[in-house]
């Protein structure tokens, strides 16, 4: 679980230091970098968790007067530090995720739906027994919300995503499976 973390990080970094060198393409094109903050729940137990995260995204043909003009590539990496009512369940949750999205844009506000993978890995519960829970899992994501701008290259983005397991179609939770994570998060960000 450390390896993922430390990874998680690194590509973080990586996509940040990225996002900041603009060069002639990204002129015709969107580089947006993000933090978030928000909550996520589980189908089958009760109880929520504080996540945080930050992202990365690009939307390469912004500048066409097409329907690809909308078309985004979004990396993200998030985590829940402490998950309630978990006696026999996880304590914490880092997940990565890649997505392809795709903006409507409107005039002051760009609905957005997205999907795409990723990695999630988790720690137990020290003082109970997270027996069935898989330590790291392969996931796939459905995202929904809206991006408003706020001037500058500043905006805002609310959005729900949601999390399923690909392999076993189950995903670790305080309960012991879930089929699904949710997560509720408001970004906040600078766009290029």
């Amino acid at each position: 679980m450390k390896d993922l973390r430390r990874n998680c990080i690194r590509l973080t970094f990586f996509l940040f230091l990225f996002g900041g060198a603009r060069t002639t393409l990204a002129q015709e094109s969107g580089i947006d970098a993000y933090g978030t903050f928000g909550t996520t729940w589980h189908d089958s137990a009760p109880g929520t968790a504080v996540n945080v995260g930050a992202g990365i995204g690009w939307q390469p043909f912004m500048g066409h007067d097409s329907l690809i003009r909308g078309l985004a590539v979004e990396f993200e990496v998030h985590h829940s530090p402490s998950i309630t009512d978990s006696p026999d369940g996880i304590s914490s949750r880092t997940s990565a995720t890649g997505s392809l999205t795709y903006y409507f844009p409107l005039e002051g506000v760009e609905p957005y739906v997205g999907i795409g993978m990723g990695g999630s890995d988790h720690t137990r519960n020290p003082s109970g027994s997270a027996t069935g829970n898989p330590r790291a899992i392969y996931v796939g994501t459905l995202a929904v919300g809206a991006r408003f701008q706020l001037g500058d290259g500043w905006f805002v983005r609310p959005e729900v995503r949601a999390f399923k397991g690909i392999l076993s179609g189950h995903i670790s939770s305080p309960g012991g499976r879930a089929h699904y994570i949710y997560r509720g998060a408001v970004a906040i960000g600078y766009r290029w």
